[in-house]
């Protein structure tokens, strides 16, 4: 008999950025081809058993869960024999959604809104997306439903419906799809970092600026950017700013003061464009004198850009009725942001999300929350345990009563 306790979920902030959802499960082998199993009934046994012959004769296009069937069997096998479990992000995906699919396939409405045709179609990432999150609502305490795609007359819902007393949350989840990798515009950038470095004549002292960037710069926004750093250099201050233009947060630095006697300029090595102006003049000796200094250098996170996201959003809120409280769930593509960019990412995101709510806008979502695929996977080696990290970060409308539970909290 299979050894599974209940979830644990912890939230935490670390030094690799961002917040996290941990759960931890006590498993045993038993438990993982469980979920093997789970996947084998949704999805069909004959139908997995068919595309693996497929693809054993060089069918390269395959549904990714037949992939991640075979190397499931495979490691159970192979731990099996020698009693040494391990596994990355793409089988604790598999067995998070074999897990999913034995906690959430009773529930009511199941068999209506995830068929085995929409888990076989190219919008089952979604599809798997909402098991998720229905198994973290049930075991946070919710009462869930699944709800069918569309009403009798034709219009779009919610996917599920959670219910605890007498509150009832119309939940609506997003898949963000994985995008094209941004490329950046130098002549953009350049232009920009031209008018940056022609505030360098009024500086007293040097500084450092660093434009950083949501996927890719957009040169309309030069003007709030440069309007931004002349601005809070005027006031002598510094620190991270934003609102100066969407997907930018500008990070302000007096340089630190430089050895007695040395004029030259500070400069440290950087992947980034960067621009560094200064005045010149000739010393006594003849050697140039350099004055205050302003280096400027843009730093690109790659993530979706901040416009796609709104989009997102206006897009899931149009399907929370509008007599009733809603709370979206959009997972983003954060697999080429850089361990340490987590976190400026999503407080970069929060902030500009933050503003759809007002007190005559939005006022049926009870939070957005942002999620980001698998941040770290520990396995015990005899299977005993693994442990799955998230990341996940919860924008509350503030004109919304605070006693709303998300679920996970």
């Amino acid at each position: 008999m299979a050894l599974v306790c209940s979830t644990l979920m912890l939230y935490s902030s670390s030094t690799l950025g961002g917040r996290k959802m941990a759960e931890v499960r006590k498993t045993n082998l038993d438990w993982y081809w469980e979920c093997v199993r789970a996947i084998e009934d949704t999805f069909g046994l004959r139908w997995l058993e068919k595309k693996a012959r497929q693809l054993a004769n060089g069918n390269s296009r395959i549904h990714p869960i037949v992939r991640l069937w075979i190397l499931a069997k495979q490691t159970l096998a192979n731990a099996t024999a020698t009693r040494q479990m391990g596994f990355g992000d793409d089988l604790a995906f598999f067995f998070d959604l074999g897990s999913a699919l034995k906690t959430v396939r009773q529930l009511p409405g199941f068999s209506r809104a995830l068929t085995a045709a929409r888990l076989k179609s190219p919008a089952w990432e979604k599809d798997c997306y909402v098991a998720h999150i229905a198994a973290v609502s049930l075991n946070g305490g919710y009462e869930v439903e699944f709800l069918a795609p569309a009403d009798s007359q034709g219009v779009r819902t919610a996917d599920l419906l959670h219910r605890n007393g007498q509150r009832r949350l119309h939940v609506e989840c997003k898949k963000k799809d994985t995008y094209a990798q941004p490329k950046l515009d130098e002549d953009a950038w350049n232009a920009a970092a031209q008018k940056l470095t022609a505030l360098h004549p009024a500086l007293t002292c040097d500084y450092e600026v660093v434009v950083c960037a949501l996927s890719v710069f957009d040169p309309s926004s030069t003007k709030a950017i440069v309007d931004l750093v002349s601005a809070v250099i005027g006031r002598n201050e510094e620190g991270e700013f934003s609102g100066g233009a969407p997907d930018c947060v500008v990070f302000i630095k007096r340089a630190p003061p430089r050895p007695p006697g040395v004029s030259g300029l500070w400069l440290s090595k950087s992947k980034h464009p960067t621009e560094v102006m200064s005045s010149v003049s000739i010393g006594s000796n003849g050697e140039p004198v350099y004055g205050s200094s302003l280096r400027c250098t843009l730093y690109l996170i790659d993530g979706h850009k901040l416009g796609k996201v709104l989009n997102t959003f206006n897009d899931a809120r149009c399907q929370i009725p509008a007599d009733a409280l809603g709370l979206i769930y959009i997972d983003l593509d954060v697999s080429r942001i850089e361990l340490g960019d987590h976190e400026l990412y999503f407080r970069t995101i929060d902030e500009w999300l933050r503003k759809q709510f007002r007190s005559n806008a939005n006022t049926r979502i009870a939070a957005a929350v942002l999620t980001g695929g698998i941040a770290k996977v520990d396995v015990e080696p005899n299977g005993g345990f693994h442990r799955t990290a998230r990341w996940r970060w919860v924008i509350r409308n503030p004109f919304r009563d605070s006693d709303v539970r998300i679920p996970g909290d």
